[in-house]
């Protein structure tokens, strides 16, 4: 299988999706929490591990997309 290569924008019934590679985009990091795969309600009494949780979920999410993106070539690593 070889390379196919584009000069300019790549259009798809006349809608653009794709163009340049993007700029690189800096990882996240976060030591707090346990991924748990889903974002749960910190209660009305509040729950800092619920919290510090969903934000590590969030993390690990965005984390995700960012490798996607990476491994497709649509942002620079």
């Amino acid at each position: 299988m070889s390379d196919t290569h584009f000069s300019g924008p790549l259009h798809v019934g006349g809608t653009q999706v794709l163009s340049s590679q993007g700029a690189a985009v800096v990882s996240l990091t976060n030591s707090i929490g346990t991924g748990t795969n889903a974002l749960q309600d910190v209660t009305a009494s509040f729950d800092q591990t619920i919290l510090n949780d969903n934000f590590k979920d969030c993390t690990d999410k965005i984390e995700e997309v960012l490798a996607a993106l990476r491994t497709h070539g649509l942002i620079a690593t």
